[in-house]
């Protein structure tokens, strides 16, 4: 695999592939490299991978995707900008290979039926001269979640199409859309990205519910601000920010 995507990425801003047969997190080894460039970081399995809010991740050897993306920036981007280039790539991806529709759940996540099939983890760390953004993006390719305790929440490719996913295949391809849109944002900024993520994400009008202190509280979706932060209505008819966290979509 790793000479693959070695070719892979030679017209690419990655200028180093590094591939792991185990591995605790690939955004670790991201941030411990001492290589000053844009990289990748690939691993047939995670010992201690992880998702949004400091969730484990489920990661088994040689079934799914563990990839992470870093990149160094000269100024400091918003996180939400490089979050839905990545939500919109990944979508891309999965109808172009596969004509499947899915969709991008605020901010980051992939549901397929509605269940999540890929999740996005976006840290940042800064230096005196640069910024460091490690994005890690896990897929669900050919697990099995049927018979788990996950069947309610997850789904892979493989459970979608009835086939084996190439995961190669998936990963050049995915890695040739990302660089393609992380074109258009370095050129054009970041509006295409952000509406082609609000029609991907389809939130504008629907109703969600978050749980605080185990109280849960119901919101219409009236806006999405360019940062990432939803505007929405709540059960008293006053407008609400929505910065962080976890929403659940009631219709």
């Amino acid at each position: 695999m790793l000479k693959e995507l070695e070719n892979a990425i030679k017209n690419s801003i990655f200028k180093k592939v590094n591939y792991y047969e185990s591995i605790d997190s690939t955004n670790s080894a991201a941030f411990l490299s001492t290589f000053d460039d844009n990289e990748i970081f690939v691993a047939e399995s995670q010992t201690a991978g992880r998702g949004r809010l400091d969730r484990k991740w489920f990661s088994p050897s040689g079934e799914n995707i563990y990839l992470s993306l870093k990149l160094i920036f000269e100024h400091t981007p918003i996180s939400f900008e490089i979050i839905s280039l990545t939500a919109i790539s990944l979508r891309e991806t999965i109808f172009e290979l596969f004509d499947i529709m899915s969709e991008i759940k605020w901010p980051n996540d992939i549901l397929i039926n509605g269940k999540k099939c890929s999740g996005t983890l976006s840290e940042q760390r800064l230096s005196n001269q640069s910024s460091t953004v490690v994005i890690g993006v896990g897929i669900n390719c050919n697990s099995n979640f049927g018979d788990s305790e996950l069947s309610d929440i997850a789904i892979s490719l493989s459970e979608v199409t009835g086939k084996n996913i190439n995961r190669l295949e998936f990963l050049k391809y995915f890695l040739e859309k990302w660089s393609d849109n992380f074109y258009i944002f370095n050129k054009s900024g970041f509006l295409n990205i952000f509406n082609r993520w609000l029609e991907y994400s389809n939130i504008i009008g629907r109703h969600i519910f978050t749980t605080q202190n185990g109280v849960k509280r119901f919101f219409v979706v009236e806006d999405v601000k360019l940062s990432g932060e939803l505007i929405v209505i709540n059960e008293e008819k006053s407008y609400e920010t929505l910065y962080v966290g976890d929403c659940f979509y009631v219709n």
